[in-house]
């Protein structure tokens, strides 16, 4: 009885060559595969260092916008706190948006003016003793207090002058 362990050389010969040629085509392909990947995350890698460096600059300008904020408080916004005598006014709240669009017209050159170069007495005898004319009605603004910041804030009251008396009330 024969018993055979071995494949005839010739076939074993051109199954070796098949599997060596095989396994070179896999390598060959599975480089090509690996080598696209790192070709594309190295194209990310340098697009996100491009994006970070865009963000570095971006957050820099802001910083120095923060500090030169910080280093001179510019006047934004002008608020105006207005209070009316007891009496009984046509339209109240129409009444006192004109005051105050007035007064805020009065302060119009304040804004945009560094904090630190306004004068409080001339920011406060700029509006003080103001004779201003809303919807019929006379009054003469006399200033109660004044908050100089980013946001000025007046504090003032509006007296009426009656005209059968032509005094303020």
């Amino acid at each position: 009885m024969k018993f055979l362990f071995f494949l005839p050389t010739k076939r074993l010969a051109k199954d070796t060559a098949l599997f060596a040629i095989g396994i070179l085509i896999g390598a060959v392909l599975a480089n090509l595969a690996i080598g696209y990947q790192v070709e594309n995350l190295y194209r990310q890698n340098s697009d996100l260092k491009v994006q970070l460096s865009e963000k570095e600059n971006q957050i820099q300008a802001l910083e120095d916008q923060i500090t030169e904020a910080k280093r001179w408080f510019v006047v934004q916004e002008i608020q105006i706190d207005l209070e009316l005598p007891d009496r009984n006014f046509a339209d109240t709240e129409k009444l006192k948006l004109n005051i105050q669009e007035q007064i805020k017209d009065l302060l119009k050159n304040v804004r945009g003016k560094r904090v630190n170069q306004l004068d409080p007495e001339v920011i406060w005898h700029i509006v003080d003793g103001r004779k201003l004319e809303a919807l019929g009605y006379s009054f003469i603004i006399e200033v109660k207090g004044v908050i100089i910041s980013e946001k000025l804030i007046f504090y003032v009251y509006a007296k009426y002058i009656d005209p059968e008396r032509d005094d303020p009330v």
